[in-house]
């Protein structure tokens, strides 16, 4: 992947821990993508396997890619580490373990040539077969998509990180950052807390991320009394950010009334 010295449009963060499994297969699937504005930043989080190793071996064949070493610390705190190391306009979290269509970061760029759009998703597939690209897509208010993530019923809404792209200003002008004291949900929520800066979601209807399930992640033990406290925190914040967005949506709701108001008592008088 040839890559000049303009700015990067979009930074990928990737945390590593014990990845050497996966790893090369996800870095292969970005070292291929047919958008090359992108930079690769790396975070190694006290890996006891080769990842490290592997991880220096694609910054070797390719400058966009840079990777950086903390002590196990926990994916929130690398994350926030790599959006600190962030160039790029957008941010992209994608997790080590998975793979990428050689079109996503065309097809969810493109994406972004619509109006005020602050955050870019797409649809994801845990067959690999499935990847497509689909050219249709629609546009939400933040507030809504913020809604539909409450209800079960609407997976599409879910608050993964890896199917979407940020928005850097946003995430730095208000101190948006992934809350390092959760073991678990600290996506779901740092997700919440971006959208309440936000205006428009861009839904790309095609398959561009292929989701493998890791049965090995802390997610998977359902028996962790640390899970449970943590869900708790996360439960607690989105109540809160809830709150918010009540009184956002009802401010919204009101100008829109006052406006048609307005727009039919103009056409009364005429």
């Amino acid at each position: 992947m040839a890559v000049n010295n303009i700015k990067p449009l979009v930074s990928i963060i990737i945390p590593i821990y014990n990845s050497s499994k996966y790893i090369e297969k996800l870095l292969d699937s970005i070292s291929k993508q047919t958008y090359k504005s992108l930079e690769v930043l790396l975070i190694d989080d006290g890996s006891k396997d080769d990842s490290l190793l592997l991880a220096k071996e694609y910054c070797s064949k390719f400058r966009n890619f840079k990777v950086f070493t903390q002590k196990h610390q926990g994916v929130s705190k690398a994350r926030n580490f790599g959006i600190s190391k962030a160039n790029g306009t957008w941010l992209s979290f994608i997790d080590s373990d998975d793979e990428l269509s050689p079109l996503f970061y065309e097809r969810m760029v493109n994406g972004l040539k619509k109006t005020n759009i602050d955050m870019v998703v797409c649809k994801y597939t845990r067959k690999k077969e499935k990847l497509k690209c689909s050219n249709t897509f629609s546009i939400i208010d933040a507030t809504e998509y913020f809604q539909n993530m409450m209800d079960s019923k609407l997976p599409k809404f879910e608050g993964y990180l890896w199917n979407k792209l940020f928005k850097k200003s946003i995430v730095k002008n208000n101190a948006v950052a992934f809350n390092e004291k959760v073991l678990v949900w600290e996506d779901m929520l740092f997700v919440e807390q971006y959208l309440l800066y936000s205006s428009k979601v861009l839904f790309l209807n095609d398959i561009l991320y292929y989701y493998r399930q890791n049965q090995s992640s802390i997610t998977n033990n359902k028996e962790n009394i640390e899970l449970d406290g943590s869900r708790v925190i996360v439960c607690n914040e989105i109540q809160k950010i809830s709150s918010i967005f009540s009184k956002l949506y009802w401010q919204t709701f009101r100008i829109k009334i006052r406006n048609i108001k307005n727009i039919y008592k103009k056409k009364f008088k005429k």
